[in-house]
C-alpha cells in the first residue's frame, strides 16, 4: 500500500470513528456502551482495510477485474484503488450499523 493511500485510509478510519464517539456523547451513552460501539466500528474498519492488503491473491484479482490486465505503468494510487474501495465501503457499513443498532432499545 503506497503511502499516500495509507494516509487517506488512516483519515477515513478515523473520521468514521470520531462520527461515531461524538453522537455517543452527544447522545450521553454510558462510558461502556462508548468503549464497545467505538472499538466494535474501529475493528470493522481496520478489518475493512486491511483485509484486502493482506490478501494479495484476491487483491490482484479484484485490479484485474476493474482494470483488466495491466499493459502500461500504473500510479500506485490506482494500483490501491481497491483496497480503499473495500475500507471506504466498510467505514460506510460500519457508521451505518452503529447509527441503527445504537438506536434500537
Amino acid at each position: 500500500m503506497s503511502p499516500i493511500a495509507l494516509l487517506l485510509a488512516i483519515a477515513v478510519a478515523l473520521s468514521g470513528l470520531g462520527l461515531v464517539v461524538l453522537d455517543m456523547q452527544r447522545r450521553q451513552s454510558p462510558k461502556q456502551t462508548q468503549l464497545l460501539w467505538g472499538g466494535g466500528v474501529a475493528g470493522g474498519i481496520g478489518a475493512g482495510f486491511l483485509a484486502p492488503a493482506l490478501h494479495d491473491g484476491l487483491y490482484d484479482a479484484v485490479f484485474r477485474l476493474l482494470y483488466g490486465t495491466p499493459d502500461h505503468v500504473v500510479h500506485p494510487l490506482e494500483q490501491d484503488m481497491p483496497i480503499l474501495l473495500v475500507g471506504f465501503l466498510t467505514t460506510i457499513v460500519g457508521v451505518v450499523v452503529y447509527a441503527v443498532g445504537s438506536r434500537i432499545p
